[in-house]
This record gives structure tokens, C-alpha cells and sequence, in this order.
């Protein structure tokens, strides 16, 4: 999972549900990063999630306006895409995730 939380000055709070999401997830191996872009003089959140520095021309720039979650499949695939306010998106993460992450736990079909 990936949390591309748009303009983001030392929002801990805010991404603290994300940090409770991965955590109740971390048995299913769920990993999580949040993938932070540097406005003026904006500092990064300092959160015990994983913080990417995404520089200029990244291909995630389409995605950076706006708060979005990134949902990748054990195989890299990118299937779903959440996105929306930041106060909100962790609600509308958790409802995909459970659902998403049900899906992950089924064996591969041989």
C-alpha cells in the first residue's frame, strides 16, 4: 500500500490511521509507505511507516494534487486506486482494504 498524501507539512496525525491499517495487516504481510513530496519549505511527517521522498518527474506526479491511496498486488500489479480527502481517505481505505486483502490471502491457482 502505498499513501500519497498530497501537501503534507508534518502531518502525523493524519497519517496515523494509515499507520493503525498496516499494522492490524501486518500479519498478511501488508507493507506500506508513505510517499511524501517536499513543497517549499514543508517538513516530512515523522511516523514509523516507511517516508519516500518523491522527487520532480516521478510517474506518481498524476496522483500527488490529490490524497490517494495505492493498493499493488503481490505480483506489482496496481488494483486499486483510492483517493480523496485526507481526514476521509483512511475510512475509504479500510473498506477496500478488508475487502482487497481477503482476496490476497487466497492461494495462488496452480
Amino acid at each position: 500500500m502505498l499513501v500519497l498524501p498530497g501537501r503534507c507539512d508534518r502531518c502525523e496525525a493524519s497519517l496515523a490511521p494509515f499507520q493503525l491499517l498496516s499494522a492490524g495487516y501486518a500479519l498478511d504481510e501488508l507493507t506500506t509507505w508513505i510517499v511524501w513530496k517536499s513543497y517549499k519549505n514543508d517538513q516530512p511527517p515523522r511516523i514509523h511507516l516507511p517516508v519516500l521522498l518523491q522527487q520532480n518527474g516521478w510517474p506518481g506526479d498524476q496522483w500527488q494534487d490529490e490524497p490517494t491511496v495505492l493498493l499493488i498486488n503481490r505480483d506489482g500489479v496496481l488494483d486499486h486506486i483510492i483517493q480523496g480527502r485526507l481526514s476521509r481517505l483512511p475510512d475509504a481505505t479500510r473498506q477496500q482494504l478488508n475487502a482487497w486483502m481477503s482476496g490476497q490471502r487466497r492461494l495462488p491457482q496452480p
